[in-house]
């Protein structure tokens, strides 16, 4: 997402939903870099290997949890979102390139927790179905 206008308005509506968790440090929304008719090459230190994710640090551990737990699997701009925890050692550091066991890890997650959800959705289909005798 290069437009500058698209890009704020979603800095703004992850800084409005995570705020509602706790204490945020910092926040990271990682672009690609520019064009390279704005630039003679592509600045590399830019953070651009996490675009299309959003690094939040909580102040407290418990916060970031909460945050974690609460945000997962919920959908924004008709995407589901999938959340986990990232090196604080890499997130100083901005090096917010793959790391694929991580990555593997996470998947994982996101896969049984859209499984639950699914079979939440097909019970709740059943139960709507069934005739009330009442």
């Amino acid at each position: 997402m290069l437009d500058d206008e698209d890009y704020d308005d979603l800095v703004q509506d992850m800084q409005n939903e995570v705020k509602k968790f706790g204490s945020i440090l910092s926040m990271v929304v990682p672009r690609p870099p520019k064009p390279l008719e704005d630039r003679d090459l592509p600045d590399f230190n830019t953070p651009f290997w996490g675009v299309g994710r959003v690094f939040v640090e909580f102040r407290f551990k418990e916060e970031a949890e909460n945050a974690q737990k609460s945000l997962s699997g919920r959908r924004y701009n008709g995407h589901h979102l999938c959340t986990g925890f990232f090196s604080e050692d890499r997130y100083d550091q901005r090096q917010f390139h793959p790391n694929w066991e991580e990555e593997k890890t996470v998947a994982e997650r996101f896969m049984k927790q859209r499984e639950a959800q699914k079979m939440k959705e097909m019970e709740a289909e059943i139960l709507e179905a069934e005739p009330n005798w009442d």
